[in-house]
């Protein structure tokens, strides 16, 4: 299929190019193309030109008469007829060619260019609709491309369509294989289930008796603990009730040394205030007693020392003192703060054992807590696996439910694609009719092809009999489904190359009427230039025709070429019936 769509695209581009050899290298195209070419030139300095050269191109691309290029003519002549300044005329669209033309008559000049200028429309219009021509030839041959191209994607996207069908037609019997498995592995997993619970509900029961004893254990360590605290709170006590004694002890032996220090403390001032007065007396005696001055200067001397001493010994006894107060000082300080932790200490343990008596209630609340979660996570186990059992029933059922309808479906498609069979309508063959038809339109829809279209039906609609026929046949032969889409394919191949011979043919014996009209107009001009009498020559006469201007000349000539050109028309026709008889 692919090659027969190439090759008709290679046939009608090669037919493209066959009106352009016909027309494009005429003269008269070329003059059309030269005159087209000034126009557009004079366009650029007038307004009239530009106007002219639009009208004249819609002119020309639409199929009117000769009544809008003649129209076309009269507003060329007047374009012209404004640039050398001269009179120019009235043509609506309303109004006839004898309307436009009537007042020329009054000016040779104005109807000569008119003439004039209706050759050149001629020329410019036939330049255009061969343009036009070939344009269309080129979008027609573009279309077919794009079409076939569309035609044949979409052949492969159906191919690809079917090949996905046919894959899951395979995975939804392996998704069933694979269903009749996991519904056999469900039930092994239900048999594993229970013996899980039955498993679960005698660990659970070893748990709690795990759990009690562990609690029990528990129990009678707190209380050993408690114990053992209470016999380091007895002992505390004793060492602090020691410790206190021992306090006692040196401090009343603290205050003996003091009192012993504070008499002999006394006993110094005392001995100081007797000495004062002693000196007193000495110094008495001294006034009284000069001559015993120098007797008792070695005792006065050594009662200096001695109050020296004294007063020596007086500041090492206050030292002493002062650090043994200070001494003092710091170990009832150090008691102080040793009865204070110990106090803090009895304080914590108290709240210790509040505490503990607390976390013994809440460990009591939290196993009934705890029995009661059991018992109720026990009564929730077994009510979910009563419902999993009904769900998987609930599954199981419904997977049953949905095998039977894909079976019911596929049976379905089964006896939908036997009867397609059949009657020989099943997707390939449609699909195939559809672009022959298709295809075989765009190739006719060319001027070359186009009487082949009901041969090609023609052909069609026997190569569909044909396959009916195979197909009843093979039916009753007992035919495999290969052999039967083997003949079919064979009588198809058949179809295609006829088809394609009788598009050659068509092509090859096509007469185009326009052209031979063409090349007898070309036959006739050619006489006519062999017959006609040009102004140079010697029988025209031109003192005859001085006074006139040139496009009075060149209408003049105009009407001689017209009468030529009607007897040489009336000479063939009547060696034509000549010829007849």
């Amino acid at each position: 299929m692919k090659y027969m769509i190439i090759i008709l695209a290679i046939v009608l581009s090669s037919l493209a190019p066959t009106q352009q050899f016909f027309f494009g290298h005429s003269e008269k195209v070329d003059k059309g193309m030269k005159q087209l070419a000034v126009i557009q030139s004079n366009s650029q300095w007038s307004d009239c030109w530009k106007e002219a050269i639009s009208n004249l191109e819609e002119g020309c691309k639409s199929k009117n008469s000769d009544e809008s290029r003649s129209k076309l003519a009269v507003a060329l002549a007047n374009c012209h007829l404004q640039k050398s300044g001269m009179r120019t005329f009235d043509c609506t669209r309303e109004m006839t060619v004898r309307e436009c033309t009537k007042d020329m008559l009054s000016s040779p000049i104005a109807f000569n260019t008119y003439t004039e200028f209706t050759t050149h429309v001629d020329n410019i219009c036939f330049y255009v609709q061969s343009e036009m021509f070939q344009e269309n030839t080129e979008k027609s041959v573009n279309l077919l491309l794009d079409s076939s191209e569309q035609v044949n994607s979409k052949l492969i996207h159906i191919g690809q369509e079917t090949e996905k069908v046919k894959k899951n037609i395979d995975n939804s019997i392996e998704q069933q294989e694979k269903l009749l498995k996991i519904q056999s592995h469900l039930n092994v997993m239900l048999d594993n289930i229970k013996a899980q619970e039955t498993k679960y509900f005698e660990d659970m029961k070893n748990s709690w008796h795990q759990v009690s004893t562990g609690l029990k254990q528990g129990i009678d360590n707190i209380e050993s603990e408690q114990q053992a605290i209470h016999q380091d709170q007895s002992r505390w006590h004793k060492s602090v009730q020691e410790h206190f004694q021992r306090v006692q002890s040196e401090y009343k032996e603290l205050e003996g040394f003091l009192n012993s220090g504070v008499a002999s403390i006394s006993e110094l001032t005392e001995s100081q205030q007797d000495l004062k007065y002693g000196m007193q007396e000495v110094q008495k005696e001294q006034i009284k007693s000069h001559n015993m001055l120098h007797k008792s200067l070695e005792s006065h001397e050594s009662i200096i020392k001695g109050q020296e001493d004294l007063r020596s010994a007086q500041l090492s006894l206050e030292g002493h003192v002062q650090g043994f107060m200070v001494d003092v000082q710091k170990k009832s300080a150090l008691l102080e703060s040793s009865l204070k932790i110990n106090l803090e200490r009895q304080l914590e343990l108290n709240q210790q054992q509040e505490l503990a008596r607390q976390d013994l209630l809440l460990l009591q609340t939290d196993q009934k807590k705890s029995f009661i979660d059991a018992k109720t996570s026990l009564h929730d186990l077994l009510r979910y696996s009563e419902e999993t059992t009904k769900t998987i029933h609930e599954h199981q059922q419904s997977f049953v439910t949905s095998f039977e309808k894909l079976f019911d479906t596929v049976r379905r498609v089964l006896t939908v694609h036997s009867a397609l069979v059949g009657e020989f309508m099943d997707l390939q063959s449609i699909l195939f009719y559809c672009v022959v038809v298709v295809v075989s339109y765009c190739v006719t829809s060319t001027k070359y092809t186009q009487n082949c279209r009901i041969w090609l039906f023609v052909a069609m609609s026997v190569n569909v009999v044909i396959e009916k026929v195979i197909v009843m046949e093979g039916l009753k032969a007992d035919r495999s489904r290969d052999q039967i889409y083997c003949l079919i394919w064979t009588t198809r191949k058949v179809f295609i190359g006829v088809s394609s011979i009788l598009l050659f043919c068509g092509w090859l014996f096509y007469k185009d009427y326009t052209v031979m009209c063409y090349q007898l107009l070309c036959e006739l001009n050619d006489k006519l230039k062999r017959k006609q009498d040009y102004p140079t020559d010697n029988t025209f006469d031109k003192s005859k025709y001085a006074h006139m201007s040139r496009y009075a000349l060149q209408a003049i000539q105009m009407e001689k070429y017209r009468s030529m050109v009607q007897e040489l028309i009336d000479g063939d026709n009547i060696s034509e019936e000549s010829d007849a008889e």
